[in-house]
């Protein structure tokens, strides 16, 4: 290559590249503006950026506490499931309506430890086809809900002395299982900078 086609290549580059800057830094500029107005006095709006960064560690934080009850509810760490709920936590499953911890430890430490009740979920999981998350958090930032859509395996234990029954147990089939598509509507309270759930329904969709 020529030095005078050198030259013109860096001379390209160059143009290119500052070109790209401006385009950055337009971009950048509307960004700025959509988080700032101008017209406001500086220390209200750093309040309102923190303000918005608070929530979307709230939100974090609870779709993190989500992913802990699922974790925990399949790996049957019961004993620490419970923990996650305020003292007057209600819970709503497959017709089942708990209030207040102890009802709700006896749900998960006894009814689903022992197998006892009618349907348990033992298993999540994510489909691109079902509607996203829904969070929203309050104002005071001490109240939030939440729902949150997954495949849920739904896990039915076989009782009775039929003889279907007896025929699946001689197989080595002590329950019936299936996947379906479901929601937790869940409501949470923040306790000394804590959240944790006061209240979680399951819906089939």
């Amino acid at each position: 290559m020529q030095k005078n086609e050198v030259d013109k290549s860096r001379r390209s580059f160059f143009l290119r590249g500052t070109a790209a800057l401006g385009v950055g830094l337009a971009s950048a500029g509307a960004g700025a503006s959509a988080l700032f107005d101008p017209s406001q006095p500086v220390q209200q709006q750093m309040n309102e950026l923190h303000q918005k960064l608070a929530t979307l560690e709230d939100r974090e934080a609870l779709n993190h506490l989500y992913l802990t009850f699922t974790t925990l509810l399949e790996n049957r760490a019961y004993d620490v499931v419970v923990e996650l709920f305020t003292e007057d936590a209600i819970v709503e499953l497959h017709g089942i309506y708990m209030t207040g911890k102890d009802a709700v430890k006896k749900l998960f430490m006894k009814e689903y430890k022992e197998q006892k009740i009618s349907a348990m979920h033992t298993a999540h999981r994510w489909d691109q086809t079902q509607q996203k998350d829904l969070i929203s958090v309050g104002s005071n930032r001490k109240q939030a809900h939440a729902s949150f859509y997954n495949q849920v395996l739904i896990c039915k234990p076989i009782r009775g002395q039929s003889v279907l029954a007896d025929m699946a147990r001689q197989q080595g089939m002590t329950a019936q299982s299936y996947w379906e598509s479901g929601r937790y509507d869940i409501s949470f309270i923040r306790i000394r900078d804590q959240w944790q759930i006061s209240r979680l329904c399951y819906h089939k969709v």
